[in-house]
C-alpha cells in the first residue's frame, strides 16, 4: 500500500482488492473491481462497475490497461513491452530482475485468448491496438515498429 502511496501523479486507478488503501477516503483515486468472466472472456464498458482481468482468472495487468484505455475514449492504443514470453526457472521474466526464480505457470495461452478477444472487440468498435514490443510472443495484434513512433519529423 505504502508504494501506491508514494506515486506522484494526478490520479490512479487501484483495484477494490487492496483493502489497506481504501481503509480512509480518497480524492486522487478510482476504485476497480476486477473480476474473471466465469470460465469465459468479457471486455468491460462499465470500469465503475468491474473490470475483467483476462480468461478464466489468469489475466493481465495489459488486458486491464485495455480496458481502461478504452473507456478513456482512446481510439489507438500502441503496447509497448508486451512480450507475452516467460521462461520457467527465470529470474528475468519481468521488467526488473527477480532475486528468485520464476515457477510460475504464467498461462500465456490463456492470455493470448484474450488479447484475441480484445482485438475483436477493439475491431468491432473501430479501436487500433498496435504491438510496438521489439520481439516477443505477442503476435496478436498489428505489429509497428517502435522506433518509428518517436521519429521527428521536419516540415
Amino acid at each position: 500500500m505504502e508504494s501506491i502511496e508514494k506515486y506522484n501523479c494526478n490520479f490512479k486507478f487501484v483495484g477494490d482488492s487492496c483493502k489497506e488503501y481504501w481503509v480512509k477516503e480518497r480524492n486522487d483515486s478510482y476504485k476497480i473491481h476486477s473480476t474473471a468472466a466465469g470460465s469465459g472472456i468479457d471486455f468491460s464498458e462499465e470500469i465503475e462497475q468491474k473490470i475483467y482481468c483476462g480468461y478464466g482468472g489468469k489475466g493481465t495487468v495489459t488486458y486491464v490497461c485495455l480496458q481502461l484505455a478504452v473507456y478513456m475514449g482512446f481510439s489507438e492504443i500502441y503496447l509497448l513491452g508486451v512480450d507475452c514470453n516467460y521462461t520457467m526457472g527465470s529470474k528475468n521474466n519481468h521488467f526488473i530482475a527477480d532475486e528468485e526464480e520464476d515457477h510460475r505457470n504464467h498461462r500465456e495461452d490463456f492470455m493470448i485468448l484474450a488479447y484475441k478477444y480484445a482485438r475483436e472487440y477493439a475491431d468491432a468498435h473501430g479501436i487500433k491496438i498496435y504491438n510496438a514490443t521489439r520481439g516477443g510472443m505477442l503476435e496478436v495484434f498489428e505489429r509497428v515498429e517502435f522506433d518509428s513512433l518517436f521519429e521527428c519529423k521536419e516540415g
